[in-house]
């Protein structure tokens, strides 16, 4: 059985997955890894394509360099967020050509992490 250590709960590991939480006022909130132990500190962007595009990107060709696998993107919106931060953030997948990711339920840590950032 493959090992376990830096999986996160579906078998997807931390080292390549990139989290967005889409906050209030058109922010958004990545980090790599789980809330629980991220791999890197909570980024505050915005949706531009010097933002989110951006980050995207960037996490994409580091992955990808280091392991010779895909990124892995999980979209958490918030409360706060609103309908076209979803739409903008799946446009923004599409653009950078990303084929792994998911659109989940956010957790209390991520709200946590959102309001430390002032973007809940």
């Amino acid at each position: 059985m493959p090992d376990k250590t830096g999986v996160i709960d579906e078998g997807v590991a931390m080292s390549r997955t990139l989290t967005i939480c889409l906050g209030a006022h058109n922010r958004v909130m990545c980090y790599m890894g789980t809330p629980d132990r991220p791999l890197s500190k909570p980024n505050v962007i915005d949706y531009s394509k010097n933002g989110l595009r951006a980050t995207i990107l960037k996490q994409r060709r580091k992955i990808k360099a280091s392991t010779g696998k895909d990124i892995i993107i999980l979209v958490k919106p918030s409360d706060h967020s609103i309908y076209d931060n979803l739409v903008n953030a799946i446009d923004e997948m599409n653009i950078a050509s990303i084929n792994r990711y998911a659109i989940v339920a956010i957790t209390s840590k991520d709200v946590a992490l959102l309001k430390q950032q002032n973007v809940y």
